[in-house]
């Protein structure tokens, strides 16, 4: 029994990756239009492709089972940083494709190593150009389909890197080259992320990220607890799939520490005391940054509404970007404090928390046209566990807490 159990507690933490991306096409939930982009980029010659959203979307899990959905010949991920311009950018490309070429698994044999050392010797200079990245991978795909992903290519701020980038994209479709170059970073449009490089959007297939699906959350918690073999009562599954807001950390977070509550407990099924579990060991385990902003956008020495007034920013509804107005607060404070609020009640905590206290929150617009979303796209989710945690009755959450459009928190 012990035995069993063990293997059980193993099998949730290789099943649920709250801190990393998804690896495994078996346990990759959702996602179905978004993989299909991305496979037509791969399969056609002179196509590329952008993914894009906020942060913690699942973007980089999406580029990571691409790897294994596709069959890739020779799939290279790179990380890009705030210190990368475009050769630097090609030269991680190169130093990678040189590390897969030596490890045990590389299944090209010694030609393909060959393959690799003659196309790295292309980049081997202090400036590298559109036409060099050309022929550098003309010639690895000698060995097949070539796609690179360019994780977090929004932290590249070298405005040159991108004229570069773009030509490149460009010169690749122009001479029909098999490779797939793929550009993943956090932005709100695909204009933001390539730098207003109008002329390579018809050699772009764009793929934007939203926050996942009730559907697509429930399949992320169905398929890993029916690979590690428990089940979960349909109220409790309910309640699970719609506190991660549309963020697959959260779902990933709250399944995996609601099974671990089971499974120590000797149990097959998981139901609403661990859920709860789940929820107080998720805001004890969540980052520290997200923790200390909670802590300096509230703590005061007074008695205040900053702590009410910022649940009812996680509450209320939103648009698709994840903005709201000041006035989506007023029901969700009514139902916090018992009052009905006028905007000019909280209005002055809006600006704080995107000032002094904090910044929580970030703003656009102007002079009663602000909107207001967080910064952190994880803090909302946060808040409202956190408030949980804290004993705010269950009652108070019965508020649309996405999007406008989707159903109510069944608490």
């Amino acid at each position: 029994m012990e035995a069993e159990r063990q293997h059980k507690l193993v099998a949730i933490t290789k099943t649920f990756r709250p801190s990393g991306p998804v690896e495994s096409g078996d346990l990759f939930a959702g996602r179905t239009h978004q993989i299909i982009q991305v496979g037509t980029a791969i399969s056609s010659v002179g196509r590329h492709a952008v993914i894009y959203g906020e942060r913690g979307v699942g973007k980089t899990s999406l580029a990571a089972v691409s790897e294994e959905l596709f069959g890739l010949a020779l799939p290279i991920r790179v990380n890009c940083d705030g210190g990368d311009n475009f050769a630097s950018i090609w030269w991680k490309v190169a130093s990678e494709a040189l590390m897969l070429s030596g490890l045990p698994s590389w299944r090209h044999g010694e030609h393909g190593k060959e393959v690799v050392q003659a196309a790295s010797e292309v980049l081997k200079k202090e400036e590298v150009g559109p036409d060099d990245v050309r022929h550098f991978l003309r010639v690895l795909t000698e060995l097949g389909s070539v796609v690179i992903f360019f994780d977090e290519y929004d932290q590249v701020y070298d405005g040159a890197a991108h004229d570069l980038m773009a030509n490149a994209i460009k010169a690749l479709a122009d001479h029909l080259i098999h490779a797939t170059i793929v550009l993943i970073g956090v932005a709100d449009d695909v204009d933001t992320l390539i730098a207003g490089h109008a002329s390579i959007e018809r050699n772009l297939e764009e793929v934007p990220m939203p926050r996942m699906g009730l559907e697509e959350i429930e399949q992320i918690v169905r398929t890993g607890y029916e690979h590690i073999g428990i089940e979960i009562e349909n109220a409790t599954l309910d309640r699970m799939v719609r506190l991660p807001l549309g963020l697959p950390h959260f779902a990933h977070l709250l399944a995996q520490k609601a099974a671990e509550n089971c499974v120590l407990d000797n149990r097959a099924k998981i139901h609403n005391d661990d859920l709860r579990a789940a929820i107080r060991a998720s805001v004890r385990s969540s980052d520290a940054s997200l923790t200390q902003a909670y802590v300096d956008a509230t703590t005061s020495s007074h008695q205040t509404l900053y702590s009410s007034v910022l649940l009812a920013c996680a509450l209320a509804p939103v648009d698709d970007l994840g903005y709201f107005a000041p006035g989506d607060l007023r029901e969700p404070l009514y139902k916090i404090t018992g009052t009905r609020l006028d905007i000019p009640r909280f209005a002055r905590h809006l600006k704080l928390f995107c000032e002094e206290r904090g910044p929580i929150l970030e703003r656009k617009g102007g002079e009663r046209r602000w909107r207001y979303r967080f910064i952190n796209p994880r803090m909302r989710p946060y808040v409202i566990m956190r408030a949980l945690d804290e004993g705010v009755r269950d009652d108070l959450l019965d508020i649309a807490p996405a999007y406008a459009n989707e159903p109510q928190l069944p608490f």
